[in-house]
């Protein structure tokens, strides 16, 4: 008869069986060779090295390395797409974010194999650059193939530690000569880094979770949204509460400054203050580094995006100047966090 086994972890060459019907014959195992039978090499690989870092025993799950196969499938048919688009060289603020990303992927995989956390390692190659490529696809009409080329050649090699085989495949279908085992490992270059292309699709992702929020809270399916962007002298005062050392610090930064511009509006100053000081990570650098943005024009060049994206109108205004807002919405605006009214 047939049963289900436990739940099982990898050890010693021997994969132990969690969910899957297996025959009291062959035991509560299955042996290496057999996966990889199944599933692949590089997915079997690849699901052993994600399910654990350092010390921990890998937990070995069947439907996981269906999950695997099936990504590394996407990865291969995406790169494959890339490989055969037509030529498109075109440069903007999006290409320079993407290529941005991928320096600070290419420095987060390194770091962690540097350190033995493969599973780190895999997660920023694996998931991470796919989720930069596809938000890329989605924000591009027109996708520049020579940046997309960019970005595969480098994707491969982060990923060939992992899923070799496949990666080889794709090193050639790339039109590269010779083994992607044998390429020169990718270099961080932080002169790649574009801070500001980076803060303006922060605002953009930012502004979208907002109109989401908003909408499922108040249920409303609006036929329009009104979007309206801080005015300079919030970006004074967020800037000054960015570069605080503490939340503390970032509070009384804003409030010298907002005196200093003759603010009286204490209450919105407290709330610039709150929202500079949990910023945190990568995201502080960026914003710090881009300085003050100019909302309007990078939520105007996202207008198109945003009306297909949202399927409704969009229509963007400054804080501070000539501006429709029946409800008086424009007076919530902060940095990277627009006032939004649905109607």
């Amino acid at each position: 008869p047939e049963e289900h086994w436990p739940r099982g972890i990898a050890v010693n060459g021997i994969v132990m069986v969690e969910g899957e019907k297996m025959s009291k014959s062959k035991g509560n195992f299955v042996t290496l060779k057999e996966a990889i039978e199944s599933y692949g090499a590089d997915a079997v690989r690849c699901t052993l090295m994600i399910a654990a870092e350092d010390m921990d025993d890998p937990d070995w799950r069947f439907e996981a390395c269906r999950d695997m196969r099936e990504k590394l499938n996407q990865v291969f048919k995406l790169i494959s797409s890339i490989a055969s688009m037509p030529n498109s060289n075109s440069k903007g603020l999006l290409e320079s974010w993407l290529l941005s990303r991928l320096q600070r992927r290419i420095k987060a995989v390194t770091e962690a194999l540097e350190q033995l956390k493969n599973r780190t390692a895999l997660e920023v190659a694996l998931f991470e650059v796919w989720n930069d490529i596809r938000w890329y696809l989605r924000r591009v009409q027109t996708p520049s193939r020579e940046a997309l080329l960019e970005v595969a050649k480098t994707w491969v090699r982060l990923l060939a530690p992992f899923a070799p085989f496949m990666c080889e495949e794709l090193w050639s279908i790339l039109g590269e000569e010779g083994f992607v085992s044998k390429a020169p490992w990718p270099s961080y270059d932080e002169s790649k880094l574009d801070y500001f292309a980076e803060a303006c699709e922060s605002l953009v992702q930012q502004v979208m979770e907002d109109l989401r929020e908003i909408m499922r809270v108040t249920k409303i399916t609006p036929s329009t949204a009104h979007i309206y962007v801080a005015s300079k002298w919030k970006w004074e005062v967020y800037l000054k509460a960015l570069q605080a050392s503490s939340p503390r610090e970032a509070v009384r930064a804003a409030h010298q400054t907002a005196r200093a511009l003759q603010v009286k509006d204490a209450k919105i100053v407290q709330r610039i203050a709150e929202e500079a000081s949990s910023v945190g990570g990568d995201q502080r650098e960026i914003r710090v580094k881009a300085g003050a943005l100019d909302e309007y024009q990078a939520l105007s060049s996202a207008k198109d995006f945003l009306e297909r994206e949202f399927k409704f109108k969009v229509n963007i205004w400054r804080e501070d100047g000539e501006v429709y807002d029946p409800k008086g919405r424009r007076f919530n605006a902060i940095p990277y966090r627009p006032a939004i009214y649905l109607e």
